[in-house]
């Protein structure tokens, strides 16, 4: 699985941060609005979990829902975390939390065996998480052809 690089991706020699801190999920969710949409993807080593869900035109709360789990491959998981520099990540600005005023946000969250590292993806740091997101898609891409990570 390839994908073009963006800034937050793994420079050659791994930060101080990165070597004590050890990548164990690397979650995505695009939800909220009218609508109540949701797709939340959950990467670990060893799966991956896929949760489709909208609650449009659903007739008294009986909600579409496509609950997807397969097994991840080492390279699959390699190449997702290679793409990774928790240090730049970290530095990224998070966008504005529109959940909350029946809008729709993307998260990104990277869980260490020491902490979590939290995003919420607007236009103006989009180019530094592409990278990222690109891979998440091809992921994505296995459980649905329609679903689009970032509009």
């Amino acid at each position: 699985m390839n994908c073009p690089g963006a800034s937050v991706a793994q420079q050659p020699g791994i930060s101080l941060k990165q070597q004590n801190e050890k990548i164990v999920e690397v979650s995505y969710d695009h939800g909220g609005g009218e609508a109540g949409y949701s797709l939340i993807i959950k990467i670990t080593k060893d799966y991956i979990f896929y949760d489709a869900t909208t609650d449009y035109s659903a007739p008294l709360g009986k909600f579409p829902e496509v609950i997807k789990r397969q097994r991840n491959s080492a390279e699959d998981w390699s190449d997702l975390i290679a793409r990774i520099n928790l240090a730049a990540f970290d530095k990224i600005k998070s966008g504005p939390n529109l959940r909350r005023t029946d809008g729709t946000d993307i998260r990104v969250l990277i869980k260490t065996s020491k902490e979590e590292h939290f995003l919420i993806v607007d236009k103006n740091n989009y180019p530094q998480v592409k990278g990222i997101l690109d891979t998440l898609q091809l992921i994505v891409n296995r459980f649905s052809k329609k679903a689009r990570l970032f509009n």
